[in-house]
């Protein structure tokens, strides 16, 4: 059981997932175990919802008609949101910074993706004809998915006035570090940028900027005023940096064995690789399933 020191006996605990790498398996799924005893957990009562960087729509296709009654955290906290419906409770943007963010990544030779939202439900992705191999696997990705929010246009940056909710470049690591470097050194606290490898496609490497006010920490505390979870104990699975700032908020921080170094560290314990169900085990040791 979770040590007494995560909260006083008897309190509700919510827990909170990561997808990539923590709740889904090696092909971007979750598997038919996990959804399976997942969702007799939740209708059993489970308070569970999931934080992730993909978008709402994208979530939908892994989780696989998962069922999940509390809202869902996207875009690694720049969205909160109903799973089923796709409207957005909350939304953080770049105001501000989105233009000046974009003409640094053009200096640095990168065409970052542009992702806008009208704040409701009505979002887009705005990608360039001229794209290169890592772009072009994520653009197949999403059609193949029939994402509803791709646009293809000459110039992704006439867009960049609007409300834009995230800017997103594939493209080689050492090609992102240094743009990485000098946009923290110009910006700041007014965004947060997570560079990362492509857990599904060696050789490419993403790096997403969000609103400064984008965490996974700040939208999951939302996520829990709003359904009047705010006494809960809280606890976090994750694997990656960009999962930080949540499994250090959390009152039982879990990291999958897959998990980077440093958030092995933060990590109250470590359990079994994501591609063995080793989030919805571990619940289900817990719930006596």
């Amino acid at each position: 059981m979770i040590p007494q020191t995560t909260g006083e006996p008897g309190r509700r605990t919510l827990y909170v997932s990561d997808l990539d790498g923590t709740l889904l398996g090696p092909e971007a799924l979750i598997s038919d175990f996990s959804r399976r005893h997942l969702q007799g957990m939740l209708d059993d009562g489970l308070l569970f919802t999931v934080a992730s960087a993909r978008s709402v729509i994208s979530m939908r296709g892994t989780l696989g008609g998962l069922r999940l009654s509390l809202p869902v955290v996207g875009f690694n906290g720049g969205f909160v949101s109903e799973l089923a419906t796709g409207l957005h409770l909350e939304v953080a943007s770049l105001d501000g910074v989105a233009r000046g963010s974009w003409e640094l990544a053009r200096a640095h030779g990168l065409t970052p993706i542009v992702s806008t939202s009208d704040g409701v439900s009505e979002d887009r992705v705005w990608m360039a004809h001229d794209r290169n191999e890592g772009l072009q696997m994520y653009l197949d990705d999403r059609l193949a998915a029939e994402d509803p929010r791709i646009r293809l246009v000459d110039e992704p940056g006439a867009h960049i006035d609007e409300r834009v909710t995230c800017l997103t470049m594939i493209d080689q690591r050492e090609r992102l570090e240094p743009f990485e470097r000098e946009l923290v050194q110009r910006f700041g606290e007014s965004i947060q940028p997570h560079l990362f490898d492509d857990l599904y496609t060696l050789g490419w490497s993403w790096l997403t900027v969000h609103a400064g006010t984008a965490t996974k920490a700040r939208a999951v505390r939302s996520v829990m005023s709003r359904a009047g979870l705010g006494d809960c104990r809280l606890v976090a699975f994750g694997d990656q940096g960009n999962d930080l700032p949540l499994l250090r908020d959390a009152d039982w921080a879990v990291a999958t064995e897959n998990a980077a170094p440093e958030v092995k560290e933060v990590a109250d314990e470590v359990i079994g690789h994501h591609g063995d169900d080793a989030v919805v085990k571990w619940l289900m040791e817990r719930h006596g399933r």
